[in-house]
């Protein structure tokens, strides 16, 4: 048996084991096909996702998971709503738009308790705190989810965004603009930023939305449609145990991880910067994890309902069509498959002292 698929068993532990037999059972009849999408590209932040299928954790349960890269969180989503997709990841706020539009979507489990978007800027710009912006150029994308949330940011922090020159910048070249002084300081989340910037050795300083007031949840590891949870509960359940797995053996074995990610996705390697660019983008998706207690306590991907609840009246409010209102999330965000998959308090510590550093430079 190869050393990852050792760890990997190590690392499920009794909680998965205790799952329902029907759940353990590879069907005899051949491997059921699954189309996934990620909501981008192939990065550390999605990680999780190739590792599970290089671990077999799908496999066991007789499932055969083709991940296709995606476009974004929207696009992911709707084309799930749509039924070109069985199942995708998709940033939480991106769920409560569309399901306010009516489409019949669902998360099975949260991935990432922090969504660190935020703002980036060259260590020798004289900005430490939110009022340094005025006066300043920030780039953005305005396709990308986060462009809408730095006016709430500014307002809680009493920015005066006229005082701001936004300039709009295709998400291609945004880093580039940075790094070659076109603007003063960028946008985006920084799972994408610091893997990008990061192996080029850059002194950069990072400005998290949530570390100044305004609190928005991560990546869904797992939409779908709601008549999927409704009448095939089982592939749900299978579904989530082995992205857990695969979010768990990152958690505590980043290095092993790294490599099958990197080995699953070979173009990756092309890029000179390829292997530290992963290990800095996946430490980043730790850090989104690691950052609140809430899946220590309760199991990798447990929700928050209130918090998600209080996230849906920001997005709506900055995200949502004029008059729309905040939907019923009751049916949308689902605890039902997670609770299994854990961290015990050692591994938890363990993998906090793995991402001390990136946590350092985020300000957690």
């Amino acid at each position: 048996m190869p050393i990852a698929r050792r760890s990997l068993l190590r690392t499920i532990g009794a909680g998965t084991l205790a799952a329902p037999a029907i759940l353990r059972t590879v069907n005899a009849q051949g491997l059921r096909k699954i189309k996934f999408t990620l909501s981008w590209m192939p990065e550390g932040t999605y990680a999780f996702v190739y590792v599970a299928k290089a671990l077999g954790a799908w496999k066991r349960f007789g499932l055969d998971v083709d991940i296709a890269r995606g476009y974004g969180s929207l696009p992911a989503a709707q084309a799930v709503a749509q039924g070109l997709f069985d199942f995708s990841t998709g940033n939480s706020s991106a769920v409560v738009q569309l399901v306010a539009k009516g489409l019949p979507l669902c998360s099975l489990c949260l991935m990432d308790y922090n969504s660190a978007m935020g703002l980036v800027f060259p260590d020798e710009q004289p900005i430490r705190t939110p009022k340094d912006l005025e006066g300043k150029r920030i780039g953005q994308s305005m396709s990308s989810a986060d462009a809408a949330f730095f006016a709430p940011f500014a307002a809680k922090n009493g920015v005066d965004i006229n005082k701001i020159t936004i300039v709009n910048l295709d998400p291609r070249v945004r880093t580039q603009a940075l790094m070659n002084g076109e603007v003063d300081a960028i946008t985006g989340f920084a799972s994408t930023l610091v893997g990008a910037i990061g192996p080029s050795g850059r002194r950069v300083r990072y400005m998290l939305y949530g570390n100044y007031g305004v609190f928005l949840y991560g990546n869904s590891g797992l939409l779908t449609q709601q008549s999927r949870l409704r009448d095939d509960p089982e592939l749900c359940q299978s579904m989530a145990t082995g992205i857990l797995e695969g979010l768990k053996y990152c958690l505590t074995n980043p290095d092993e991880a790294k490599q099958l990610f990197l080995g699953s996705v070979p173009e990756l390697k092309m890029a000179a910067s390829a292997d530290e660019a992963a290990r800095l983008s996946m430490a980043v998706q730790r850090y989104n994890v690691l950052s609140v207690p809430d899946a220590k306590i309760n199991g990798l991907g447990w929700a928050d309902l209130a918090r998600l609840h209080e996230m849906a009246e920001l997005v709506m409010r900055y995200q949502g069509d004029a008059g729309a209102t905040v939907p019923d999330l009751s049916g949308v965000f689902s605890n039902q498959f997670v609770g299994g998959v854990r961290l015990s308090a050692a591994e938890w510590d363990a993998s906090l002292a793995k991402t001390a550093d990136v946590a350092k430079l985020l300000g957690g």
